[in-house]
């Protein structure tokens, strides 16, 4: 089959989102699939949408997607209450769900998007695959033979408590944090991550209804041992990180992490392309 890889937003969470699309690209090219890659420009093949969040702010466009027929799947990496994305405020939800109700399906790698997607009346196909371990998520300029520089090193978005607590560990005296965000420039994050002890990943609320798959494979995957303090965890994300409440957490930082190959290894048990072989090949 043909499919167009389409990364919907700006382009800095393009460059953010980079592993989740060379993810889906080496999956299914491994299938040999005619694969292309593509920001903000639907192809004349099966797209396969990676940011509906961002295509629901522009109504013309959904209004032309759906007018025009054009043949496109969901993977959605957000998460979806039935309402909005991640809680936010000022989401379209209505446009969000034409998307839904005129794609082919839906995939995603969250167990909790399904029942939301019920609860608004989708009765199409809604097919869950859980994020994985693929070969080229290691990236040769992340080296964890680098001197120590930080305690800990986080990247994402610092929203809600997690906003409060990064400021927690960057005000103490002893650990020294890293904080990088969509708007960084990967060699930095790729810098912090070599000269990281620990790999953060942290709740940033009590409504967050599960832990960030991408984020965890990414640190691991290059030999970064993971601290996370998320307890909803209904897809086993999880075991890929060491839970350790935030209260205790700047004590854990100063221990030493598991050995850079043991995490590897851990990452490594679980194939991206065994999830996805049977869930991107699907007909209409």
């Amino acid at each position: 089959m043909k499919y167009n890889i389409v990364n919907v937003g700006n382009s800095e969470w393009f460059n953010f989102k980079s592993d989740i699309i060379y993810g889906l690209y080496h999956s299914l090219i491994r299938r040999g699939h005619d694969v292309t890659i593509s920001h903000n420009r639907f192809a004349r093949r099966t797209n396969i949408v990676v940011g509906a969040d961002f295509l629901a702010n522009d109504p013309k466009k959904v209004d032309d997607l759906c007018r025009n027929h054009v043949d496109y799947i969901i993977y959605e990496i957000e998460y979806f209450d039935g309402k909005t994305i991640n809680h936010r405020k000022q989401f379209n939800v209505s446009n969000y769900l034409k998307l839904i109700f005129s794609s082919r399906y839906v995939v995603t790698p969250y167990k909790a998007n399904i029942a939301s997607y019920r609860e608004v009346g989708y009765s199409g196909s809604i097919l869950y695959a859980r994020w994985g371990h693929f070969p080229e998520l290691r990236n040769p300029n992340i080296s964890r033979g680098a001197g120590e520089e930080f305690h800990g090193v986080f990247y994402g978005l610092a929203k809600g408590d997690r906003r409060q607590k990064l400021a927690s560990l960057q005000a103490s005296n002893s650990t020294k944090i890293a904080v990088l965000g969509p708007r960084d420039p990967h060699m930095l994050r790729e810098y912090s991550l070599s000269s990281a002890r620990w790999g953060l990943s942290l709740s940033y609320g009590t409504h967050e209804a599960f832990v960030n798959p991408f984020r965890l494979y990414y640190m691991s995957a290059n030999g970064i041992a993971v601290l996370c303090d998320s307890t909803r965890d209904e897809d086993g994300y999880l075991s890929l990180a060491e839970y350790v409440k935030f209260d205790a957490l700047e004590d854990r930082l100063l221990d030493a992490p598991p050995s850079a190959d043991r995490v590897i290894e851990r990452a490594s048990a679980e194939s991206l392309f065994g999830n996805l072989k049977n869930v991107l090949t699907l007909p209409g």
